[in-house]
């Protein structure tokens, strides 16, 4: 039987909630479960909390706060999901709100709500625990960020926010220049150099479950297809590995270049999301 329950109040009972049916699928949910610590930590305000399940293995979570409606959800009914579409077309979602979370849940509800949407980013989640042998003999440098290069690594963060979102997520030099400081100063992003020259970078973000996931990945386009990326994930992921049972990375979906050396190099695909705009309510 499909019980459904809202919250007016983001307090514990809801959080548990959450975690309860989550459990240990952190990474799978990792933009939800931010969100939600966000709204309750700073005591800000929500727009929308609900639970809609018929077991601890059938469940829809929708969440909506900054501008974001989310939807996550396992094995789903069709019950289940004409509720959440209910609840989507009577919210004050407003054109430009994102409708982001499990990938085939949102193909589903897309499909069958009256909105209009265009795609901001999709993404495979990827775990790795233990890398293929890899033979690269590139002569590059690699290690963490460093200060002498903080401008540059700056400018590269910028150009990737364009290259990554296609021009519709760009970010400021000034925006991005303390965010880079305290990366390099707090050892959480890596440098590829070749002949001195930066020509890449990784960023590293650090989780509460002590789990590392590599996040922003990007390679200058002159330096492309030479096997640097490969490179720089390898050693980057071979140094996390060290301290951590496990690596975590996301990808663009539609990235297929970077999601074959991801798999070649032992990652292995675990979830998908997606993240849509929204154009048009009608």
């Amino acid at each position: 039987m499909t019980k459904y329950k809202s919250y007016d109040i983001l307090n514990e009972s809801f959080i548990d909630e959450v975690k309860n049916l989550v459990r240990e699928e952190f990474f799978n949910h990792y933009y939800l479960i931010n969100i939600i610590a966000e709204v309750f930590e700073r005591r800000a305000q929500f727009d929308e909390a609900y639970i809609v399940q018929d077991s601890l293995d059938s469940w829809i979570i929708g969440f909506s706060a900054f501008g974001n409606y989310l939807l996550y959800g396992k094995n789903w009914t069709e019950s289940q999901v004409k509720i959440s579409i209910k609840n989507i077309e009577e919210s004050n979602i407003e054109n430009g709100f994102h409708l982001a979370g499990t990938f085939d849940l949102l193909q589903e509800i897309k499909s069958k709500v009256s909105i209009e949407n265009k795609v901001f980013k999709e993404r495979i989640f990827y775990s790795c625990k233990e890398l293929v042998q890899h033979n690269g003999n590139i002569d590059v440098n690699i290690g963490y960020g460093k200060m002498g290069y903080h401008q540059e690594i700056t400018k590269m963060v910028c150009d990737y926010f364009e290259y990554e979102y296609k021009g519709t997520n760009n970010k400021e030099f000034s925006e991005i220049l303390p965010q880079t400081y305290n990366q390099i100063l707090n050892r959480t992003i890596w440098q590829i150099t070749d002949s001195n020259e930066i020509i890449g970078f990784c960023s590293i973000i650090e989780t509460t479950v002590g789990l590392p996931i590599v996040g922003s990945f990007f390679i200058k386009e002159s330096h492309r297809k030479r096997g640097y990326g490969s490179e720089l994930l390898n050693k980057g992921t071979q140094n996390l590995l060290k301290e951590n049972s496990e690596v975590w990375l996301m990808s663009d979906m539609n990235d297929i270049g970077s999601n074959k050396i991801f798999v070649k190099l032992g990652y292995k695909p675990v979830y998908q999301t997606g993240d849509y705009i929204i154009h048009q309510k009608k």
